[in-house]
This record gives C-alpha cells, sequence and structure tokens, in this order.
C-alpha cells in the first residue's frame, strides 16, 4: 500500500519543482500537488493524507487556515509547514497543528527523512491506530501549578525562571524542544539543551502562545492535577538522575544536559495518558506510554537519538516502571549500546 502524500503551494513553478525532486519517491507515494489553500481543504475533505505539506502565505485560503481544518478533522499522520519568509502571528496559529516547520528552500533529503519517520515507526511498538491518535494531539496539558507559576514568570519576564518551570515539565519541556528545533521562529537549534531552546524561542513568543493555549492545554485540569504533578516530578527524578550519570561517566555539559532532557521527555506518555479515555490508560501503560514518547519525540523533529532510545526501553524490562528503572536503562544505552543507535 502506497503512502498519500499532499503538498500545497499556489505557485505551480514550487509544486512542478517538488514534483521533479521527489520523482525517486513515486513508487512508494501517491502524491498530490494541490494548488492553492482552498484546493487543499477540498482536496483533504475528500481523502485521507498520510501526510500533508503546506506553504504558508496563500491568497484567501493560507496555510494556517489548511492546517487548522487538517486538525480539526483528525488528517494527514503528520503535517509539516515548507514556507519562505512568513510572519510571526502566521506561524503562531500553526503551533499544536502542525509537527514541523521548514523553511524554504529546504534540502529534500531532510523533508523527505521528516515525512518517512511518520510512516517507518513499528506497528508492534506502538499500533496505527494510537499512531494515528498521537499525530492528533495539538497540545500537552500542565498543571494547574504550572500554570500559575508560569504566569507570575511571563509578568517578571525572568528567562532563568522560565528555564527552570520548562525543566520540571514534561509536557512544557516537549513543547518548547519542538519549537527551537525547527524553524519555527527562527533557525533549528538542533538541541536538547532546555536553556538554549528556551533562549531561541525567546520569551515574548512563548508568553504569546501560553496566552493563546498552544504552550500547554488550557487550565482545567483540576481533576488531574494530582496525576500530572507525580508524573512531573518522577519525570524530573528520571532526568536529574540522567544529568548525574553522565557526570560520572565524564560526559561534556551538552551530553548532560541530553541526558537531562531524554529523561524528562520519556513521561510524556504519561501525560498523555492521565488526560485520556480509561481505554488509553490502560493502552498506554507501562511500555505503552514510552512507546507514546518514542513516536510524538520523533513526529516532532527532535534529535533522533531520544526516539531511538526510547524505541529501545520498549524492549527492556522494567522500562515503564519507576524513575530509577529508566534513568538507569536510558544511561545503559546512552553510554554502553551507543553504535547499535
Amino acid at each position: 500500500m502506497k503512502y498519500v502524500v499532499a503538498f500545497v503551494d499556489d505557485e505551480q513553478n514550487i509544486l512542478r519543482g517538488l514534483k521533479r525532486l521527489l520523482r525517486s519517491k513515486r513508487d512508494v507515494w501517491d502524491m498530490a500537488f494541490l494548488e492553492g489553500g482552498k484546493a487543499a481543504i477540498d482536496w483533504v475533505s475528500h481523502n485521507e493524507p498520510d501526510a500533508i505539506v503546506t506553504d504558508m502565505r496563500m491568497p484567501n485560503v493560507d496555510g494556517a487556515k489548511v492546517l487548522e481544518f487538517a486538525a480539526s478533522h483528525k488528517k494527514g499522520r503528520i503535517r509539516i509547514v515548507l514556507s519562505g519568509e512568513a510572519d510571526r502571528d502566521l506561524t503562531r496559529r500553526t503551533v499544536g497543528r502542525s509537527h514541523q516547520f521548514f523553511s524554504k528552500p529546504c534540502d529534500e533529503g531532510k523533508l523527505i527523512r521528516a515525512i518517512e519517520a511518520a510512516f517507518a515507526f513499528d506497528d508492534e511498538i506502538l499500533p496505527r491506530s494510537m499512531q494515528k491518535y498521537m499525530s492528533n494531539i495539538t497540545c500537552f496539558a500542565g498543571s494547574t501549578q504550572t500554570h500559575d507559576v508560569l504566569e507570575g514568570v511571563f509578568k517578571t519576564g525572568n528567562l532563568s525562571e522560565l528555564t527552570q518551570v520548562v525543566a520540571h515539565d514534561p509536557g512544557l519541556a516537549f513543547r518548547v524542544l519542538q519549537l527551537a528545533n525547527s524553524s519555527y521562529f527562527g533557525s533549528p537549534a538542533e538541541t536538547l539543551s532546555i536553556a538554549s531552546a528556551v533562549n531561541n524561542v525567546g520569551l515574548e513568543t512563548l508568553a504569546d502562545l501560553w496566552e493563546t493555549g498552544a504552550l500547554l492545554a488550557a487550565a482545567d485540569t483540576a481533576p488531574i492535577d494530582a496525576e500530572l504533578t507525580n508524573i512531573s516530578t518522577e519525570a524530573v527524578k528520571t532526568a536529574q538522575r540522567l544529568f548525574e550519570r553522565s557526570q560520572q561517566e565524564g560526559a561534556s555539559d551538552a551530553d548532560c544536559e541530553d541526558g537531562y532532557a531524554i529523561g524528562l521527555l520519556s513521561w510524556i506518555g504519561e501525560v498523555i495518558g492521565c488526560t485520556g479515555s480509561e481505554m488509553l490508560k490502560q493502552t498506554l501503560q507501562d511500555k505503552g506510554a514510552v512507546a507514546a514518547a518514542a513516536y510524538v519525540t520523533c513526529l516532532s523533529g527532535m534529535p533522533l537519538r531520544v526516539s531511538q532510545i526510547m524505541e529501545h526501553l520498549v524492549s527492556v524490562s522494567g522500562a515503564g516502571g519507576s524513575a530509577q528503572q529508566r534513568a538507569d536503562e536510558i544511561s545503559a544505552v546512552r553510554f554502553h549500546r551507543e553504535k547499535a543507535l
């Protein structure tokens, strides 16, 4: 079965160029080249694309509207922006509705790898139906306490305090790292350093995204506050233990920060699970949660080593257990099996 990939742009020359560049994928992809946002919405409403790649600046119906429509109708396992210079307000509207942002001109190899990453994930690790569910999560929940602290930090405008808040909440860290590793608001940073990611995206942009609910889901989480707080506590324990283990191994500062971020992100599956139905929670118990974390980090353009390590954890006994167990297994992968990744 071929995957269905839709490319959207209002310039015929761009579409023709994409068609030439992607000629090698004709045997594995069914490709639609759609001129303009209106044509794209009409086509998407009658088809089931696996991937949508859209320009931003288009007359009448822009790329943000295309993505809004696709996200609201749960279309596309991966949604990518491929755009030239776009104004920040337009870009903000794509956050949560897209998974990655590439600037034109774009290396077609990177674009192909990003699309194929969404298709290559092992169905035995995470069933196809769950992959589609994960693809359509637009924002992760944060506890009431996290929202309250963020409100205070954005009022004071203290970047260091903001970094600390991000470093203690897996859903918040996920969003900030996703933005920093793509071209949403500047050149991609290709980093797992939370401090660098916060600095790359910027306090003003993060404050705007928080106000619109694109940074963290709206603060209506009171019924699950205790669960979210517990998950964040375990995530931070995992992250801190990995940071310390990295130091003990004599790793560089960058590798220590890598360890911290990977530990934090490894709990994003539990965040997803606690905000869903009982059936979803059961599906994402233990290894299912780690598999979900592997998939969403891969989908969102995080450095490949994150999802590779988490995929490995799915095969490890106890990987879905305590913070210490998870940290120990991640350390074993990072410092003793790296050549296998």
